[in-house]
Formats: structure tokens, C-alpha cells, sequence
């Protein structure tokens, strides 16, 4: 496990999601702290989140995506503290996470919304949206293995979108790809 991986995991298991979030939130911590432990430890959560500059810089070189404003950066940071976790059924954390799982961490994270289930109980219970209205946050869904909806991911933007892929563990790819072009099935609004 990297450095980078190992302060990400230490940040999750120091704060709760809402107060990870409030830390990414504004970028720089100012928590006065008495505790040697936990100033240790501030000093290893600020190691890990990204500038703005550094986090649109990341997206453009892996994927053509750029942070403008009015993107909602706070789902690009969750996502670059995702990226490259490992896929693993029924995961739930750094140590490998599924794709429901995933959706529903980055939407509880960014919007603070509560959503749970497996992907085609997802895609049951939330409010569907054309294909050609999405909007960062929706959650896209696929048939993989031509048996109904059995993967979601949550959209970006510029048809890109944010999965646990069992092969490559948390990354991005393009609705557009043949792969996926061919087995989206739909999308909903949490």
C-alpha cells in the first residue's frame, strides 16, 4: 500500500465521513489540537488533500476532464481519494470496495444523501433521467453480464463517469466507450 494510500485510510478512520468531508470541504485544517496523536495526525491529513490546481491538473492527464467553475469539486476530491481502490464484492472500504458501495460513500460524502442497496435495487427506487440530462452526482446503471442492471457508477461530467470496475478496481471511463455505450441501461437522480 503507498504512503498516499495509507494517509487516506488513516483520515477515514480518524474522522467520520461528514467531518472527512468538512476537512476536505475547506481545504486546510485549523483545528487546534492539545493531543501529540492527533497533531500527528493533522499533519498527515494535510499531506493528502489535493489543491484545486493539483486536483484539475490530476483529472486532465488521466482523463481529459477539466474542473471549471461551477463543477462540484468536492465529488472530484472524493473521487481522487477513491481512485485506485481495489474491486472487491461486498467491499466496503479502502481495502476494496463494490460498485453500490462506492455510489453510495461518494453521494453520502458529497451531497449528503443517504442511499443504499445493490445496484438494481438503485435503479428501482430512485428518479430515472434521460440519458441526455445528466448532471454531475446521477448515477449511472449497466447490464455486464446481460442478466439486468448488476453495476452503477456516478456521473461526472463530459459523458465520463466514476465506477468500481472489477478489473481495475475505482476509475473513470466514458460512457461513450464501446463497452459501456453498449451496456447502459439507464440513469437516476439520488
Amino acid at each position: 500500500m503507498s504512503l498516499e494510500r495509507k494517509l487516506r485510510v488513516r483520515l477515514n478512520r480518524l474522522f467520520s465521513d461528514r467531518e472527512s468531508a468538512a476537512l476536505v470541504k475547506f481545504g486546510a485544517v485549523t483545528l487546534f489540537i492539545t493531543n501529540i496523536f492527533f497533531v500527528q495526525n493533522l499533519i498527515a491529513v494535510q499531506a493528502v488533500i489535493p489543491t484545486d490546481s493539483d486536483l484539475n491538473d490530476f483529472f486532465l492527464s488521466k482523463w481529459k476532464i477539466e474542473i471549471e467553475p461551477g463543477d462540484n469539486v468536492e465529488l472530484y476530491r472524493a473521487v481522487y481519494y477513491w481512485y485506485g481502490t481495489s474491486h472487491k464484492d461486498f467491499g466496503k472500504d479502502e481495502d476494496g470496495i463494490d460498485c453500490s458501495h462506492l455510489a453510495s460513500k461518494l453521494i453520502e460524502r458529497v451531497y449528503h444523501r443517504q442511499i443504499a442497496g445493490s445496484s438494481k435495487r438503485l435503479s428501482e427506487t430512485l428518479k430515472s433521467v434521460e440519458g441526455s440530462d445528466l448532471r454531475e452526482g446521477d448515477l449511472v446503471f449497466f447490464d455486464i453480464y446481460e442478466k439486468g442492471i448488476n453495476h452503477v457508477g456516478v456521473y461526472l461530467k463530459d459523458r465520463k463517469f466514476v465506477h468500481a470496475s472489477v478489473v481495475r478496481g475505482v476509475t473513470v471511463n466514458s460512457l461513450d466507450e464501446a463497452y459501456y455505450k453498449k451496456r447502459f441501461v439507464m440513469a437516476t437522480r439520488p
